[in-house]
């Protein structure tokens, strides 16, 4: 409520909602599909959950990429055609064929939707079971951002993907902006 009212704040003992792992994590998946050219977040979800997709076989496609001027996407799309990725060429393809799929799914989905989507399909949601300690409150975390992504979608009806995640890099500039200003301090 607090970020959606544009009031800052600060946490003490805890962490900002959109400063959590699996929170970081979702809004990766969603850039990456709505902007495959993100080799940042690309490079935070490609093994997230593992899919053998080695750091090698990464900075490889990276060399790759800087090289031709394209994007590490484009060169896992068509990794095949790269011998420096051929280890790892089928799973970058695979990973690249998914996140491809999932952007057709943004033109016609409902964004909240679109990320339980996302996270059953990738194997997200399955990778948070290993970790029975922590599933349940990242589950509740990720069930709090669905329902944030189904807010926007009644605030916004025309709003887009690329419109959420623009929302939601100015929330969390706020949220940094000038720690030493009067703020509300939650624990």
């Amino acid at each position: 409520s607090l970020i959606r009212s544009g009031i800052p704040y600060r946490v003490i003992g805890g962490r900002r909602f959109y400063e959590r792992k699996e929170i970081r994590d979702a809004i990766a998946y969603l850039s990456v599909i709505a902007n495959h050219d993100d080799d940042v977040r690309l490079g935070r979800i490609v093994n997230e959950p593992k899919r053998g997709i080695g750091a090698t076989s990464m900075s490889n496609a990276g060399q790759i990429a800087a090289g031709l001027g394209m994007s590490v996407f484009e060169v896992m799309a068509h990794a095949k055609e790269y011998p420096a990725v051929t280890r790892a060429s089928a799973k970058m393809q695979e990973f690249a064929a998914m996140i491809e799929r999932f952007s057709s799914l943004s033109q016609t989905l409902p964004l909240d939707e679109l990320l339980s989507v996302v996270l059953q399909e990738s194997g997200y949601l399955a990778s948070l079971a290993q970790d029975p300690e922590t599933m349940e409150d990242r589950t509740e975390n990720l069930d709090e951002l669905r329902s944030n992504l189904a807010r926007f979608r009644q605030e916004n009806p025309d709003g887009t993907l690329t419109d959420f995640l623009e929302e939601i890099a100015l929330l969390t500039d706020l949220d940094s902006y000038n720690a030493e200003a009067d703020t509300v301090v939650l624990m």
